[in-house]
């Protein structure tokens, strides 16, 4: 995976890691929109993206949602 990417949470729901249980139905047809569209590689490399968070350098995370919780909705 390239360097700065990493996994998010309907990644790896889409990719077949997860459920979507707690999805709302809108975010559900999103993501089974999305696995009719991918082929067996795609799916693949998004079950190999790596979770972050990340340190790009000494004063930069990249998360995504909280550092502690990629599910995490921060408002």
């Amino acid at each position: 995976a390239p360097q700065w990417i990493l996994r998010g949470n309907h990644d790896r729901v889409a990719a077949g890691l997860t459920h979507a249980g707690t999805f709302s139905p809108t975010a559900r047809a999103a993501i089974e929109w999305t696995q009719r569209r991918l082929d067996p590689g795609d799916l693949e490399w998004l079950r190999h993206l790596p979770i972050g968070p990340l340190s790009m350098d000494t004063d930069t995370l990249l998360c995504h949602g909280a550092p502690r919780d990629e599910d995490y909705y921060i408002q």
